[in-house]
């Protein structure tokens, strides 16, 4: 399920990525980590956090646009007009 909500903002490979190292990080960490909410809740945040720095690094910007063009493509419109 994660990798198909990853999906929707990055490529299946970079999904699968994000996903992993989340999973990985919270094992890690799982002794000092507290959730303010669900752990579903903190787990989708994560992962659409993690691949809007994913975007924001294969832009090699900063700063992502927020205005996404999800159905024709899955990067910011910004970076779309550069290339």
């Amino acid at each position: 399920m994660l990798c198909t909500y990853a999906n929707r903002f990055v490529s299946l490979e970079d999904a699968e990525e994000i996903v992993q190292d989340v999973m990985l990080w919270l094992w890690e960490n799982k002794e000092t980590q507290m959730f303010n909410t669900s752990f579903s809740q903190y787990l989708y945040k994560t992962v659409y956090h993690r691949c809007i720095n994913q975007l924001t690094r294969n832009c090699g910007q900063r700063h992502v646009s927020m205005s996404i063009c999800w159905k024709c493509c899955k990067i910011p419109i910004s970076c779309k007009q550069k290339n």
